[in-house]
């Protein structure tokens, strides 16, 4: 833990070392790859350091990627329930009515293919998904640094990887780390006006489920001057790639996919620890156990949100990460389910916000004695 805590602190002394000038210095340059490597030792140090976390998701990602790599179909597969949560004494429902059976529960990988297939690349190089998320959060922090000139990204990277709650994201196996990569990997290139931006993102739609509220802000990542044949295009060319990754697992067998995918976010039940205004309701007597006061609520607020959007944020990739944000944070905030990675990939759009921001120049300061010697004699 000491060693941990030191690595730590290793993002202050560089702020210091950038704050006192050494940037224009022949070290300056590489301040923010030692910060991206310091930041990816943590996390596997992290992992080492957790090799078997008590949570579901790390058993979905660890199975559904060993049961990929012998050639069966993930979604058709069970998991157990490490939770018991159907025993007596449980505290509250987990997966909604008739999805555990025997101590485990009834349906496959519950995240779309996209995140699977990144997760089995670190499950199949080092026996744990988690190296792979690891790895994505050091990318996106790359992206992010690198998506305009100046330090202020790579300020706004900084400021995602060391995050208080990061290094408990990736120990406890959450899959927003990918979905917070590609987040980046599209700003990045919707930056530098790539055509490959339709790559990335068609993978982020394809990562979360989530990720569908993305879709009528997506024109925000377009040049100016665009045109609506170029949103439709941008839109077309996005969907295949999202289903040239999500069509080859979900075709294996389609109910299969459907249930563990879709049906299990709708028999999902209230969670009384979710990070959610609606708990902090319920806790004062007014119903929210019911499915439909969620969704009605949520909603509403991603609604209010896009609204906002709209009508305010620049059509820039910087508005769209901040859009994204505000339109992700309304609808957790009233959501049935709602915890600590969900707003961890909040924070990544706002972050990603700051680095895509345009124009921000660095103009270099004059030393003190350049300023006393053009400044005229009196």
């Amino acid at each position: 833990m000491q060693s941990f805590r030191m690595g730590l602190a290793v993002l202050p002394l560089v702020i210091v070392w950038l704050g006192v000038g050494l940037r224009a210095g022949r070290l300056g340059k590489w301040w923010f790859p030692f910060l991206l490597a310091t930041h990816l030792l943590l996390g596997f140090w992290m992992i080492r350091s957790s090799p078997n976390p008590h949570i579901d998701v790390w058993v979905f990602q660890q199975d559904a990627a060993a049961e990929l790599l012998k050639g069966h179909n993930p979604y058709a597969m069970t998991f157990p329930d490490i939770y018991h949560s159907t025993l007596p004494g449980y505290p509250q429902e987990v997966y909604g009515k008739g999805l555990v059976a025997n101590d485990r529960v009834q349906f496959g990988f519950p995240y779309p293919p996209v995140s699977l297939f990144l997760a089995t690349i670190g499950y199949a190089i080092a026996g744990d998904h988690r190296y792979a998320q690891a790895v994505s959060l050091a990318l996106a922090g790359a992206f992010l640094g690198y998506a305009r000139p100046g330090h202020l990204p790579k300020l706004a990277a900084a400021l995602l990887l060391f995050t208080p709650r990061v290094f408990f994201i990736v120990g406890r196996a959450w899959t927003e780390p990918f979905a917070v990569m590609l987040l980046a990997a599209t700003i990045f290139l919707a930056c530098r006006k790539s055509r490959m931006l339709p790559i990335a993102l068609g993978l982020l739609l394809a990562t979360k489920q989530y990720m569908v509220l993305a879709v009528p802000i997506t024109f925000f990542l377009l040049p100016a001057g665009w045109r609506w044949r170029d949103w439709l295009m941008l839109l077309v060319k996005s969907g295949v790639v999202a289903a040239a990754a999500t069509l080859p697992l979900a075709l294996w067998d389609f109910p299969a996919f459907w249930k563990s995918t879709v049906t299990v976010q709708e028999l999902a039940p209230f969670r009384w620890d979710a990070l959610s205004y609606l708990v902090w309701y319920g806790f004062r007597g007014h119903r929210v156990t019911e499915r439909s006061t969620a969704l009605i609520w949520s909603t509403l607020a991603a609604v209010i949100a896009l609204a906002i959007a709209l009508r305010k944020a620049p059509r820039t990739p910087a508005g769209f990460a901040a859009s994204l944000g505000l339109i992700l944070v309304g609808f957790f905030s009233f959501n049935k389910q709602a915890f600590c990675n969900y707003y961890f990939f909040a924070i990544g759009t706002l972050c990603a916000a700051v680095a895509a921001v345009e124009g921000v120049s660095e103009t270099p300061q004059p030393e003190p004695a350049a300023v006393a010697l053009a400044d005229p004699p009196r």
